[in-house]
């Protein structure tokens, strides 16, 4: 009887070993995602929501824990590119639309989504506004997780020292940045190194003149528009007159961002991300920072008219570890991580009936949602609306022109043999 015991004993010892046990958990599977900041450094209030989805995804009894890998957001998609490439994804990544995931859809690497979002109603809890960008071949292949647009943040205090008030159109805009100069600030800050930044700024005095991106793409409008050199010349009145802070070609945009958080600056035109650094640990204008649109230029000029992209994440086209993706992906999309993104970080959200608390939320974010609740229309950022070297070249365009290194006759020509190089290949 001893004996037959001892040989059950052993029996479920050797079955143990190889079945891992009744009641024991098996090893984790491992869910790779590819995101933009480090999760862990990060003083970002968006990247701190993301990690908290990715915790909420770890701490579940799922079989999973998520791999993460970081790149800081100017080597991002050089990295992103390469994987693409060499069919090499993680399972999970973020990726900007236009021309960004154009590109990788055609290299084949992008999950359809219509039919996942389909089940459950999924697809039903979006905005499904943001879903226009995000569609290859009439199928989507990202989702979007936050939305941002750009607009003019304005330090408070520094307009009323300034004796400044809200700008509508281009002649107040530079009233107001000769009386910030003359009370000792700099009516605004920019970055030269990474041009993108500058790009925006290029991107809406662009548009406020009659140059639009959509008119380009479609091609009913050519780089040689005369709305182009306006730009241009609007771009050199604000530099000839030394509207910049002083050494905005050398500086980053985390240094153009530091500079306005710190007080230095009146004003800053980029995206609205930017509430979360203006409301993070290092800031000084949380409460005394606000926000305007872009203003008009001339007769024709429409200020509703806004730059609108959405930060998105995509699957792999061949995962091993779809339920998985799927599951994270609504941690990140569903409310409780949408509202958080929008009363903790200033994101606008990306849900069709969010309920948001404005009386949590960063100030910047009602205001920028009240200006927006009269828009009449929005276009992407250039650069990643347009296809890939032409978009590059825009911005480029923007920077020499500030540089002076060409005119703005000259540098929109550069964009049009760009585009028309591009177009023939």
């Amino acid at each position: 009887m001893k004996k037959k015991a001892l040989a059950c004993i052993l029996a479920a010892v050797m079955l143990s070993g190889i079945f891992g046990g009744c009641g024991s958990k098996p090893a984790d599977k491992t869910l790779k995602v590819f995101y933009w900041d480090d999760l862990e450094t990060s003083t970002d209030l968006t990247t701190q929501q993301f990690k908290a989805a990715v915790d909420k995804f770890n701490e579940a009894d799922n079989g999973y824990q998520i791999e993460i890998t970081t790149s800081d957001i100017s080597n991002y998609y050089i990295k992103l590119n390469a994987l693409v490439a060499a069919d090499d994804m993680p399972d999970v990544f973020m990726c900007h639309p236009g021309n960004l995931m154009r590109n990788a859809a055609e290299s084949g690497v992008l999950m359809e989504l219509d039919d996942i979002l389909k089940k459950d109603g999924w697809y039903d809890t979006f905005n499904p506004a943001y879903f226009d960008s995000l569609k290859y071949g009439g199928k989507i292949v990202g989702l979007p997780v936050e939305a941002a647009s750009a607009c003019v943040f304005y330090n408070k205090d520094i307009f009323a020292a300034a004796g400044a008030e809200i700008p509508t159109t281009w002649e107040e805009f530079l009233d107001v940045c000769q009386k910030i100069r003359d009370a000792g600030y700099a009516p605004i800050v920019t970055s030269g190194t990474e041009d993108w930044v500058i790009g925006i700024l290029g991107g809406y005095l662009s548009d406020r003149n009659g140059g639009s991106v959509n008119a380009i793409v479609d091609g009913t409008l050519e780089w040689t528009d005369p709305s182009f050199v306006e730009a241009g010349n609007c771009l050199l009145e604000l530099v000839d007159n030394g509207y910049f802070q002083d050494g905005y070609l050398g500086d980053s945009n985390g240094q153009m961002t530091t500079k306005f958080i710190t007080g230095q600056a009146g004003m800053m035109v980029t995206g609205s991300w930017a509430i979360s650094d203006i409301n993070g640990v290092e800031s000084t204008v949380a409460d005394i920072a606000g926000v305007f649109p872009f203003p008009a230029i001339g007769g024709a000029s429409d200020a509703n008219r806004w730059i609108i992209k959405t930060d998105n994440i995509c699957i792999d086209h061949d995962t091993e570890n779809l339920d998985a993706a799927v599951e994270f992906l609504k941690i990140l999309t569903g409310e409780e991580i949408q509202r958080n993104f929008a009363e903790i970080a200033g994101r606008l959200p990306i849900l069709r009936n969010l309920e948001i608390n404005y009386d949590k939320a960063p100030v910047q974010l009602k205001e920028l949602s009240d200006y927006m609740a009269d828009m009449t229309g929005s276009f992407g950022y250039f650069n990643e609306t347009l296809s890939s070297e032409t978009g590059s070249e825009f911005n480029n365009a923007i920077l020499t022109i500030a540089l002076k290194q060409a005119t703005p006759e000259d540098a929109f020509m550069r964009v049009k043999e760009v585009s028309d190089e591009e177009k023939a290949r």
